[in-house]
């Protein structure tokens, strides 16, 4: 027979408890890095280079005169690429155990 109610079943609640404590048991203590007696968290650093180093290309666009020769969303889009691929291997280099 089935249930008219709108009240979840047993079965829905058993259910949905189970599912979480499935996808909790992945969450685990985030890597962090001890400066100056304040850890902070490892992605930080990477976001952190892969910023200096967009601002570094940029300046030596400028400082050649390439970036006269893009427009600004090609500058947008390519200084996004940059910071994404620069952060991802910059955590592969530096933060893989």
């Amino acid at each position: 027979m089935l249930n008219d109610t709108k009240r979840p079943t047993v079965h829905s609640w058993r259910a949905s408890a189970s599912l979480s404590l499935f996808l909790l048991g992945g969450c685990q203590v985030a890597p962090s890095v001890p400066v100056l007696g304040a850890f902070f968290p490892d992605w930080m650093f990477c976001i952190l280079i892969a910023v200096l180093s967009a601002v570094l290309v940029n300046a030596l666009l400028t400082a050649t005169g390439w970036r006269r020769h893009f427009d600004h969303w090609a500058l947008i889009t390519g200084h996004a690429a940059l910071c994404v691929s620069v952060a991802l291997l910059s955590w592969l280099v530096f933060f893989q155990n």
